[in-house]
């Protein structure tokens, strides 16, 4: 890019990502469903496709937070025997995957 301002001219390199902000960012973690024990705390792994997005973050939502609830980090701790599902949304908000826990 060149901008010229009064008699002086200045250039910088600009690069340009391909990502299209159109496209909704896809979200994975590595376990579908977890068993746990009373006391137990897990952390979900996750991935965002494609590796380009700028939206890198996810956000965990546990449905029943007497059972298990999650941290910002994705470690899910469980508080409470019974079945919860966490929904694990991309940073965009418009793609989700679901995790299964149980306590015992």
């Amino acid at each position: 890019m060149t901008v010229k301002y009064q008699d002086q001219t200045a250039s910088v390199p600009v690069t340009v990502d391909a990502y299209s902000y159109d496209s909704a960012p896809t979200i994975a973690v590595d376990q579908q469903s977890l068993t746990m024990k009373v006391g137990d705390s897990v952390k979900l792994n996750y991935t965002v496709a494609p590796s380009n997005s700028p939206f890198k973050l996810a956000i965990f939502d546990a449905w029943n937070e007497d059972v298990a609830f999650a941290d910002g980090d994705g470690t899910i701790h469980a508080i409470g025997t019974g079945s919860t599902t966490v929904r694990v949304w991309s940073a965009r908000g418009t793609n989700y995957t679901d995790v299964k826990v149980t306590v015992s």
